[in-house]
């Protein structure tokens, strides 16, 4: 089965929950910072990534690159039914597992990047607060009888 696609239209972590169960080689080109990259998967479990030459096998090195991907969305995939090799571990890399932790990796950079771009006390509204005696600057500008939110 050949299964491609586009990866705006169909992100990472949908495709690899749909790949689920089935064993063969996703394929995964036109991404940032490598012109190609094979992912092995077999029976619902992720077994290596593979970068030109290099084979990472750790989940979080396998994280850490997918989740380049998972941030932009750039990029095209096909999957190929093939057998590929097992990588012995003590815990198996299951697909959902990994799919989280994709997940997680990116909403924690999203997050650490909107914390740098607006800090803490940019997020509430500094309205001075009104003394007594003094008008209220939401009604200075109002018509004779306007009546405001808050009744007075």
């Amino acid at each position: 089965m050949l299964l491609d696609g586009n990866l705006k239209q169909f992100p990472l972590p949908e495709v690899l929950l749909f790949l689920g169960p089935r064993t063969g080689r996703l394929r995964l080109y036109d991404v940032p910072k490598y012109a190609m990259m094979d992912l092995d998967l077999s029976q619902g479990q992720a077994h290596s990534l593979h970068l030109g030459g290099i084979q990472l096998t750790e989940m979080n090195e396998i994280v850490a690159e997918l989740s380049v991907i998972v941030e932009t969305g750039d990029g095209r995939f096909e999957f190929l039914d093939e057998q590929v090799a097992s990588v012995p571990r003590e815990q198996p890399l299951l697909i959902n597992d990994l799919v989280m932790a994709m997940v997680v990796q990116v909403d924690q950079k999203l997050s650490q990047k909107r914390a740098a771009l607006l800090p803490e006390d940019l997020y509430m509204a500094q309205v001075p607060a009104r003394q007594h005696g003094m008008a209220d600057p939401w009604r200075a500008n109002q018509p004779p009888g306007a009546k405001s939110l808050h009744g007075s």
